[in-house]
């Protein structure tokens, strides 16, 4: 159903990049949500590529945060970061703090994954401030997440259990999150 519906909606954006560069990107989550890790890659790219020449800053912003992800799930954490920092620089020079947090969880997990633990503890550090100021409670728990790993990697595993607990006692986190902080 959802590819008939992007390929009418591909037929209707014809050369209106914008709606071209959204269309991409929803091919993108679709193929992710179907483990199609590379065409999802792929189509985020495109959507990244036909934004910025669109001049839609936000949404470049935003698809350059997928391209990092999709990057960093075919395993190529170098590129991932280097999408993912540019990414959350974008989307903080245009104020969108709560975009720029999720990017900076994403961007301490990716550095966190090939050991650069001070850029994962400074983006860490940033993403948390901006998602408890702007209360957003799912990005604070990923960010507790990361931090949590980057302490039990420094021998602090006390400092490691008040973040996952803190994280916890937000009872508002829906239920994935909740699994995974209660998985440790």
């Amino acid at each position: 159903m959802a590819a008939r519906e992007l390929r009418a909606g591909e037929a209707r954006a014809g050369e209106d990049g914008a709606a071209r560069a959204r269309i991409e990107s929803l091919w993108g989550a679709v193929f992710s949500a179907e483990g199609r890790v590379h065409e999802a890659a792929d189509r985020y790219e495109r959507a990244f590529a036909l934004a910025d020449a669109a001049g839609e800053r936000h949404a470049a912003a935003s698809f350059l945060v997928n391209v990092g992800l999709g990057r960093l799930e075919q395993g190529q954490a170098g590129p991932a970061i280097e999408a993912l920092r540019e990414g959350a620089r974008r989307l903080t020079e245009l104020g969108r703090r709560r975009d720029a947090a999720r990017a900076l969880y994403n961007l301490g997990n990716a550095a966190a994954l090939v050991g650069d633990d001070d850029l994962a503890a400074d983006a860490i550090r940033r993403a948390s401030v901006w998602a408890e100021e702007l209360g957003d409670g799912p990005a604070m728990a990923y960010a507790a997440v990361v931090a949590a790993e980057l302490a039990v990697r420094a021998g602090k595993l006390g400092e490691a259990s008040r973040r996952l607990d803190a994280a916890w006692d937000d009872e508002t986190l829906p239920a994935g999150i909740q699994a995974t902080l209660g998985a440790r």
